[in-house]
């Protein structure tokens, strides 16, 4: 089998046969780079397809395509300032849906916002966990404590069936949230563009 870390051949993996070593030696020289992707015989495949269903033996060819950390918190960073917009939009018009008793449509668009926040958030405490800042790293984690305590909040209102409460934490605190999340990006991109994010 040849394995290769992006098209650099690793001669000394091709006997390896425990699925395990194999990717911890390849975890051990990656260095600042993480696994965008995996191809086993030119077919992306995930890593715990690797790990379950895959006979080292069967295999000819083995690829695992990085990405530079740094690249990768860049991008990241742009997706979710473009995100944070539409979802501060979509948090005003699920608070209106609320507000006019269309709770079918509202329902759907609730479960939406969730989901995008869970997604941001989610994303923004990775993005701190590789971060070597400890002001930033202090200030998201106190905005995502924060929002997680309001979350908590939304969801009782919401299983109560209090809509309209349901619409005002939405409109005029979740959304606040949000602002600050858009703001926060901000500070981490124009970090980032300006002298590179330590990791």
């Amino acid at each position: 089998m040849e394995v290769y870390i992006d098209d650099n051949l690793i001669d000394e993996l091709s006997d390896q046969n425990d699925v395990e070593i194999l990717l911890e030696e390849i975890y051990n020289r990656l260095e600042t780079k993480i696994i965008e992707e995996i191809l086993l015989d030119g077919v992306p495949i995930n890593k715990d397809f690797l790990m379950n269903n895959c006979n080292l033996d069967q295999i000819s060819k083995l690829k695992f395509k990085t990405k530079q950390i740094n690249e990768l918190i860049e991008e990241t960073l742009d997706t979710a300032s473009d995100y944070l917009t539409k979802l501060k939009e979509g948090i005003g018009d699920t608070a209106q849906l609320f507000r006019q008793g269309d709770l079918k449509e509202g329902n759907l668009k609730y479960q939406s916002c969730v989901e995008g926040l869970e997604w941001y958030m989610n994303t923004l405490d990775n993005i701190l966990s590789l971060l070597d800042n400890e002001k930033l790293t202090e200030d998201g984690e106190k905005l995502l404590k924060d929002l997680n305590e309001l979350l908590i909040e939304l969801m009782k209102a919401f299983e109560n069936e209090d809509f309209v409460f349901v619409a005002d934490i939405l409109e005029y605190e979740v959304k606040n949230y949000v602002e600050e999340f858009t703001s926060f990006n901000q500070k981490l991109r124009n970090k980032f563009k300006k002298e590179g994010i330590e990791c």
